[in-house]
């Protein structure tokens, strides 16, 4: 085995640096080889370029050039490649070439890699140490010398410097003849293709094959390249499955192609362009049997919007359902929060879309051809859709479609009632009805109020008025606002408005205010002066009216008379009837508004509890009275009379004419009579008015007094001005009660003495006196004096109530003893016309027909009806001064004296039995007056020792009482159920038993007064609620439930006792009042026979009772005889 050496590493050595010598003697070659190749490409297509400039090449010629071309390649790099690279040079080899380049080495250097294996195996025997040093003296020599000397780099310099010639030579060909140059690049390229005989020039075709959107523009641009370029040119297209067409061109001149450079539309010679193409068609151009390739022009559809739906999802607080619309508009009127849900479809699948605003950007959800996505209305702006497809395409000026934001409106609010300034009554309530809208709905709505007391604005207050119930956007909504609880005092005025708000959840609920109105409390002498000046108004608007209605009437018997002489009614008469007509219209217009004005004043009068059940119900009947006035044969009569100028018939005329003086003359008592219980009824109103002021002052007097004993001295000046006031007040009450007694004077003479004491008491007892030394004293801070006239001024206030509540019932006896003494009066005289009308008729049935007996009882009926006349004036005083007498009286007496009349004529012309039946008729009228007015005394005489409503209204007062009392005791029970103590479940108890101590009292008056169905109608259901709360008291269970129920029965109980004083309490009478008769036989009796026995029995007993001289009670005792035998034989 060999040992290693020293030397072995020089060996090493050596042999590195020969491999290295190796590889570069290869790169060289490489690099030799690589630039001989290229040198014999570029010859090659040289020499070609040379031998297809000169010669036209036949494709034999071809294919052999170009076999000789790659043979040449393929031995190029066979030899200067693939043989370097497989058979590398042997070391040896390169050791010798070192050797010829270094012959200072004398063969060391192959010695030493011949040698080198002798030293292991030496099979001739050499020196070890001859071989060591001949390898170490190699190596040193080596190291020395650069061996790569050795290469031979000439080659490769002349070889590059061939190599950039036939590249620079090649490259000129290149750029110098392009179009030869392309063309030989064409011929070797296709060396099957048969080649013809050089052009004179080629044609260069642009855009060639393209891709182009539908409706764009297409320009085609020729160059003829060559030496020789054409003048003309033709342009061939077609469109697929069509026919070639033609286009001929001109060659641009020099000036047109400079100009296109300069506009930057590029440089060519012919042109052409295809406006707005919508089909791809194929093109090529030729000239001079020079042709260029087939081009295709391929046109696609650019995608663009083919439908559109918009679905609207509006705000919640709106109420409104989803809207779609789907009628490819896509413009948005929407309000303000909406979001437009919005979906696109597209001729063709998309790549992208977008929504395009002015400011912004948003994309959509792209679906093959659909693009959905939303958008929020929130400001007016403009959007378009822009659609991208698959190859970049994007719809060509797209809709820009409108967004028009609707803001959500401020609400309306308008105070319907009272809708103005208005004063307070003594419910110290206001009924509020306000009309609110909106366009989607409503929060809530407030009342907001201030209280100005003395001049000095407190602070603002506000009250949430529920909108439970409220549906709609526009609506009335009703408030009952208490005021009760404000503690005013009277002169205080409180300011208020509305504030509503709308349901707006997007921006935040927006405000509207209402117009500002003032409530006032007023004073009492405020509140009575106003009715006052409202009852003299009824009464100055009425007399007008009857004037009116007077020289009506005139002008209408003016033209009776006329039309007595005419037989023919022209247009002038025409026209003057209808101006009448119109007139009438006007005058029963102003009777309507009359009567409703009169009512008004009655519910100012109870509103403010000024008004007693009694003249309320007087109220109630002159209400109706008025209602009356304009009868139905009033309006069948103006009726006729135009149908009868509307035909133009003069007979038709005349008898409308007469109908119509009847029934005006008939309306003129109504309205004298109105007229004269209106005066009465002003009357009465102004001594309750003065009553109460007098109980006011008294009250007030007290007051001061009580107050009197605790007083400092601000407190006496403040009493000081107190009695000022009173004394004011007490100076107005002496005006208005000399105004009072003037008219009392007129409507009872009778009664003058006692009216002029009452009048001028206040100036003799000396109060007003009293009352400013009282004031004096008071501002001196004298309580000893000031103590003795308070009890001084007191005392005369008490004894000026007493003596007015006196002449009241003094007042009230008077009359209604005077009424009942006239209707006892023509009671008396009704029955004498019955008994002589029934003398009259037994005579005449003695009679034969045409006797001349019959006219010499024609003028015994004739004084009979001299009597009914007279009967019939009384009825008509009478009735001025009483509601008693009603017009159905009147109507039955005006009956009897139209049947006296027709048998007065009938006797007369001799006819008994026309006579005969026109007297029984009489009979029965003057028979059926006598009954009415006899119920009518029954009637007033109860009245006037109480009808009983006073009785029921003090019960029913009582009872709302006791019911307020229990109510609030219950409060702070209610929810304790569990965990009461001892005291508190008797105290429990003691409410359960006042409660049913209510309930039993309810039912007790149901049974009373169980006839008064009016009033207790409305009750029906109390008792059981009644019920209910007293179960849940003895059961412990009070809830809110509970309380609610008992604040409702307290509110029914509060309502009937306003009711009692606002209709006819009388079944009986509602049914007689107001009844329209137009005749009566005396076979059209009612059905009801044996209870009007029984009602004559009773009115004869009544009227026995009465204090009638003896000698008229066989008289009156003969007539109910004779009536219930009348009444038999009518069964």
């Amino acid at each position: 085995m060999r040992k290693d050496f020293p030397e072995e590493s020089n060996y090493h050595n050596t042999i590195k640096r020969l491999k290295d010598l190796r590889n570069s003697y290869i790169q060289t070659k490489l690099v030799f080889g690589i630039l001989l190749l290229l040198s014999s490409v570029f010859a090659l297509w040289i020499f070609a370029f040379i031998l297809n400039s000169i010669f036209v090449l036949p494709t034999f010629i071809r294919l052999i050039y170009l076999g000789f071309f790659f043979l040449v390649i393929s031995v190029l790099i066979s030899y200067f490649f693939l043989r370097i690279l497989i058979f590398k040079p042997p070391l040896e080899s390169l050791a010798i070439k070192v050797e010829e380049e270094f012959p200072q080495l004398k063969n060391r250097l192959i010695s030493s890699l011949q040698l080198y294996t002798a030293i292991s195996k030496n099979p001739f025997g050499y020196s070890i140490d001859m071989i060591k040093a001949v390898i170490k003296q190699a190596d040193e020599f080596s190291s020395k010398s650069d061996l790569k000397k050795v290469v031979d780099k000439n080659p490769l310099k002349k070889i590059s410097r061939v190599t950039v010639g036939l590249v620079l030579i090649f490259t000129l060909f290149a750029f110098v003849f392009p179009s030869t140059f392309n063309f030989c690049f064409y011929v070797f390229s296709h060396p099957l293709t048969q080649i013809e005989i050089p052009r004179k020039f080629v044609l260069e075709v642009f855009p060639k094959d393209q891709v182009v959107s539908k409706f764009s523009e297409v320009e085609i641009m020729i160059n003829a390249v060559g030496e020789e370029k054409p003048e003309k040119m033709d342009l061939f297209w077609k469109n697929e499955g069509g026919s070639w067409d033609r286009e001929e061109l001109k060659r641009k001149t020099q000036d047109a192609r400079i100009k296109m450079q300069d506009e930057s539309e590029g440089d060519y010679d012919f042109g052409y362009t295809f406006k707005e193409v919508k089909r791809s068609f194929y093109y090529y151009a030729e000239s001079e049997g020079i042709s260029s390739s087939e081009y295709r022009i391929t046109v696609v559809d650019k995608p663009r919007v083919t439908g559109l739906k918009l679905l609207f999802d509006f705000p919640s607080y709106t109420g409104l359902e989803d809207v779609l619309l789907d009628g490819n508009d896509g413009n948005i009127t929407a309000i303000y929060g909406t979001r437009v849900k919005l979906e696109a479809r597209a001729n063709k699948d998309l790549d992208s879309a977008f929504l395009v605003f002015e400011d912004s950007k948003k994309s959509l959800e792209v679906k093959k051809n659909k693009a959905i996505g939303d958008m929020l209305v929130e400001k007016d702006r403009t959007y378009h859709i822009e659609l991208t497809d698959s190859s970049g395409y994007q719809n060509e000026e797209p809709i820009e479609y409108q967004i028009i934001s609707i803001p959500d409106q401020y609400p309306e609010i308008q105070v319907i009632e009272p809708a103005q300034n208005q004063d307070l009554n003594e419910s110290m309530e206001l009924y509020l009805v306000t009309r609110i809208s909106d366009d989607y709905g409503f929060s809530s709505l407030k009342l907001v109020y201030q209280i100005i007391s003395g001049g000095v604005e407190g602070q603002n207050r506000t009250s949430d008025i529920p909108l439970d119930g409220v549906t709609g956007k526009d609506t009335d909504v009703g408030y009952l606002w208490n005021l009760d609880r404000m503690d005013l005092v009277p002169e205080d005025v409180v300011r208020y408005r509305l504030d509503v708000y709308d349901n707006d959840v997007i921006s935040g609920p927006k405000k509207s205010s209402s117009k500002t109105y003032m409530v006032r409390l007023p004073s009492l002498a405020e509140i009575l002066a106003d009715l006052d000046q409202k009852r003299e108004k009824e009464i100055f608007d009425m007399e007008k009216v009857l004037k009116e209605e007077k020289k009506l009437q005139e002008e209408l018997e003016d033209f009776a008379k006329k039309m007595l002489s005419q037989k023919e009614v022209d247009w002038g008469k025409k026209k003057e009837m209808e101006e009448f007509l119109k007139t009438q219209e006007k005058i029963q217009e102003k009777l309507k508004d009359l009567s409703e004005r009169i009512d008004q004043t009655g519910m100012e009068l109870e509103e403010n509890k000024l008004a007693t059940l009694e003249l309320m119900e007087k109220m109630e009947e002159l209400k109706k009275l008025l209602d009356q006035i304009a009868s139905p044969e009033l309006k069948e009569a103006m009726r006729k009379l135009q149908e009868a100028l509307e035909k133009l018939d003069p007979e038709k005329v005349k008898e409308a004419l007469a109908q119509m003086e009847f029934s005006l003359e008939e309306m003129i008592e109504k309205i004298d009579r109105t007229i004269s219980l209106l005066k009465r009824l002003k009357a009465e109103q102004q001594l309750e008015n003065l009553l109460e002021l007098a109980e006011r002052l008294s009250e007030k007097q007290k007051q001061i007094n009580e107050s009197l004993g605790t007083c400092n001295k601000e407190g006496c000046m403040k009493l000081s001005e107190d009695e000022e006031d009173l004394l004011k007040e007490l100076n107005e009450m002496d005006e208005d009660l000399k105004d009072w007694g003037d008219l009392m004077k007129e409507l009872a003479p009778d009664l003058e003495k006692p009216i002029d004491e009452l009048s001028s008491s206040l100036e003799q007892g000396g109060l007003k006196e009293d009352m400013k030394s009282l004031s004096s004293a008071l501002s001196q801070c004298n309580k000893q004096k000031s103590s003795q006239l308070g009890s001084m001024c007191e005392s005369k206030l008490d004894q000026l109530l007493i003596n007015m509540k006196s002449f009241k019932q003094l007042f009230q006896q008077c009359q209604m003893a005077e009424l009942t003494s006239e209707m006892r009066k023509i009671l008396f005289d009704l029955f004498y016309l019955s008994d002589k009308q029934e003398g009259l008729l037994e005579e005449t049935e003695v009679y034969q027909n045409t006797d001349f007996g019959l006219r010499d009882m024609a003028e015994d009926e004739q004084d009979l009806k001299s009597g009914a006349l007279r009967v019939d004036k009384d009825l008509e005083v009478l009735s001025k001064k009483s509601f008693f007498v009603t017009p159905d009286i009147r109507r039955q007496m005006s009956l009897a004296l139209a049947s006296i009349e027709s048998a007065v004529k009938r006797l007369d012309e001799r006819n008994k039995d026309a006579a005969f039946f026109s007297q029984r008729d009489a009979i029965y009228n003057i028979n059926q007056t006598a009954k009415k007015l006899l119920e009518a005394l029954g009637s007033a005489s109860s009245s006037c020792c109480g009808s009983g409503l006073e009785l029921l209204f003090q019960k029913m007062e009582k009872l709302a009482q006791s019911q307020a009392i229990i109510n609030e005791k219950t409060f702070g029970f209610e929810n304790l159920s569990e965990g009461l103590s001892q005291e508190q479940q008797q105290a429990l108890q003691r409410l359960a038993a006042e409660q049913e101590g209510v309930r039993k009292s309810m039912e007790e008056l149901a049974r009373e007064f169980g006839d008064r169905k009016q009033i207790m109608g409305s009750l029906e259901d109390l008792e059981k609620q009644l019920r209910e709360v007293v179960k849940d008291m003895e059961g412990r269970n009070i809830t809110d439930k509970t309380l609610r129920v008992q604040e409702k029965i307290l509110s029914r109980l509060l309502d009937a006792e306003k009711s009692l004083a606002q209709r006819d309490y009388s079944k009986q009478r509602k049914a007689e009042a107001g009844e329209d008769i137009f005749g009566i036989t005396p076979e059209a009796l009612p059905g009801d026979l044996a209870e009007r026995d029984r009602i004559i029995k009773e009115n004869l007993e009544k009227i026995l009772k009465e204090n009638y001289p003896k000698e008229y009670e066989k008289l009156i005792i003969e007539y109910f005889k004779r009536l219930s035998e009348a009444e038999a034989l009518k069964r």
